[in-house]
C-alpha cells in the first residue's frame, strides 16, 4: 500500500468514527430526556407510596382516626383498604424504578461507546492534515490553496481559543462583581442606623466588621477586571466600529476607596462605590455579549473553511 492509499484509509476511518460519535451523541441526547423523564416519574410514584405508608401508620397507630374508625365498625375495612393502597403504591414505584434503572444503564452504556470512540474530531483533522503535507512535498497544482486554507484556520482556531479566555475571566469577573455589589448594597443600609437614637455605635460596630470583606471584594474586583481587559486587548478587531478593550474609566476602585470604607456613615460615598461597581459590571457582560456574538461568527467561519477543506481533500 502507497503512503497516499494509506492516508486514505485514515481519513476514511476518521470520517467514519465522526459520523458514528454524531449518531451516539444524538441517540445519547434522546436517552437523556427519557432518563430524566423517568426520575420525575419515580419522584412522582415514591411520593405517592410514601403518602400511603403514612396514611396506613395513621389508621394503625392510637390516634383520633383510630378511635373513630374502632367506633364506627370501618376499622378492620379502612386499615385493609389503606394497606391494599399502600402495597399497590409501592409496586407501581418498584416499576418506575425498574424502568429508571434501564434508561440510565443504557445512557451509561452509550457513554462508554463515546468515550470509547476518543477524539475523532481531532483524529480526522490530524489525517487531512497528513494528506496536505503529502500533497504539498508532492507538489500537487492545489498546493497554494492548501497552504492557504491551512493558515486560515490556524488564525481561527487562535481566535476561538482567545475568546473562549476572554469569556471565561468575564464570567469570573462578573461573580467578584455581583458579590461586592451585593456587599456594597447591603453596606448602604449601615447609613440608615445614624438616624435612630443609638445608631452610631451600631454603624461603628458594623462598619469594623464589614469593612476588611468590602476592600478584599474590591481589591478582587479590581484585579478580575484588570486580567478582562488584558484578554480583550488580545482579542484582535472591532465589533460594530467598538473596541471590545476596557476602557480605564470603567474601573472603580480608586486610590481613596479604603478611605471611604473608613468613612461610611457619609451614604453619598457608598453610593458612589455601588454606581461605579454597578456600572463596571454592566460593561463587562456588555463585552461578553461582543464576544460571544463573535465567537458565534467565527465558529461558522470555521466550519465553512473546515467543510471546503474536506472537498478539496476529496477532489485531489
Amino acid at each position: 500500500m502507497s503512503q497516499r492509499d494509506d492516508i486514505e484509509v485514515r481519513i476514511s476511518a476518521a470520517r467514519d468514527g465522526v459520523r458514528k460519535h454524531e449518531k451516539l451523541t444524538s441517540e445519547l441526547e434522546r436517552l437523556q430526556l427519557r432518563l430524566d423523564e423517568a426520575e420525575c416519574e419515580l419522584l412522582d410514584k415514591l411520593n405517592v407510596a410514601q403518602v400511603g405508608d403514612a396514611e396506613a401508620e395513621r389508621l394503625t397507630s392510637f390516634s383520633g382516626d383510630r378511635m373513630w374508625s374502632v367506633f364506627s365498625g370501618s376499622k378492620g375495612s379502612d386499615s385493609e383498604r389503606q394497606t391494599a393502597e399502600g402495597e399497590a403504591a409501592k409496586g407501581i414505584a418498584a416499576e418506575a424504578k425498574a424502568r429508571r434503572d434501564a434508561l440510565a444503564q443504557e445512557v451509561e452504556t452509550i457513554q462508554r461507546e463515546i468515550r470509547d470512540l476518543g477524539d475523532v474530531e481531532s483524529e480526522l483533522d490530524h489525517a487531512v492534515h497528513q494528506k496536505e503535507q503529502y500533497l504539498v512535498e508532492e507538489g500537487s497544482p492545489q498546493s497554494d490553496h492548501i497552504l492557504e486554507l491551512a493558515g486560515q484556520k490556524g488564525e481561527l482556531t487562535a481566535e476561538l481559543r482567545e475568546l473562549d479566555d476572554a469569556i471565561a475571566t468575564g464570567s469570573s469577573t462578573i461573580e467578584a462583581l455581583d458579590e461586592l455589589v451585593d456587599d456594597l448594597q447591603e453596606a448602604s443600609q449601615w447609613t440608615i442606623y445614624d438616624s435612630y437614637p443609638g445608631g452610631s455605635l451600631l454603624t461603628s460596630s458594623l462598619k469594623h466588621e464589614h469593612v476588611d470583606k468590602t476592600v478584599s471584594l474590591a481589591k478582587l474586583a479590581d484585579l478580575r477586571l484588570a486580567q478582562f481587559s488584558r484578554k480583550l486587548v488580545g482579542v484582535s478587531g472591532e465589533i460594530h466600529g467598538a473596541s471590545l478593550a476596557m476602557e480605564h474609566s470603567q474601573r472603580f476602585l480608586d486610590t481613596w476607596f479604603d478611605n471611604i470604607l473608613a468613612d461610611v456613615s457619609v451614604a453619598g460615598h457608598i453610593k458612589d462605590a455601588l454606581t461605579k461597581a454597578v456600572k463596571a459590571r454592566d460593561a463587562v457582560r456588555e463585552r461578553i455579549e461582543v464576544c460571544v456574538e463573535r465567537r458565534h461568527k467565527t465558529s461558522g467561519q470555521l466550519k465553512e473553511l473546515e467543510a471546503a477543506r474536506a472537498a478539496l481533500m476529496s477532489r485531489t
